[in-house]
């Protein structure tokens, strides 16, 4: 599989909406990076297609993001956001501040959406350290340190129900291969 194309206008629309949906207080950098990955690989389980097309890359914290940091400086540059830091149990914290509205008519898919929202309220109520172990499912231990994390794995987040015909189905299917 060949490996999706960056939509760098969809992900600039994606990051707008989960800073609006999320709040200043509710997200940082790291639950940023994995509401991303999330709604990205969730997308692609359901539709085949990647929301964004975003790299997503293994991480000590879990995936991140490899244009995310372009993506935020380029929101601020256009004046849609405003980035700083605030103090957080002794850290510090990205503080990501809403100056314009996402303008949800780019969003084609109705999915695009109703995936982001469950995603957020998946995480909404986490801490980052959570969600980072959360993150560290199978499509992160399947790759080594600092490499791509294929968006085909995305299937290994979600259960499969595997019924009788589809078991009987698969002993057919090995045999007739198995025959050739």
């Amino acid at each position: 599989m060949e490996r999706p194309t960056l939509n760098r206008s969809k992900l600039k629309d994606v990051i707008l909406y989960i800073i609006e949906k999320c709040g200043a207080e509710a997200l940082g950098n790291l639950k940023l990076h994995k509401i991303l990955y999330f709604s990205d690989m969730l997308f692609f389980v359901q539709t085949g297609a990647p929301l964004t097309g975003e790299e997503y890359l293994k991480q000590r914290r879990g995936p991140t993001a490899r244009h995310l940091t372009w993506a935020l400086e380029k929101l601020a540059s256009e004046g849609a956001i405003k980035i700083g830091e605030v103090p957080y149990y002794g850290f510090k914290k990205k503080h990501y501040e809403l100056l314009q509205r996402v303008d949800k008519r780019r969003f084609n898919d109705p999915a695009e959406l109703a995936i982001i929202d469950s995603v957020i309220a998946e995480f909404a109520d986490r801490s980052a350290a959570e969600v980072s172990e959360i993150s560290h499912a199978t499509p992160w231990r399947l790759v080594g340190m600092g490499e791509p994390i294929p968006y085909f794995t995305a299937f290994s987040l979600v259960d499969v129900e595997v019924t009788d015909e589809d078991v009987e189905w698969g002993i057919k299917e090995a045999a007739r291969v198995a025959a050739e």
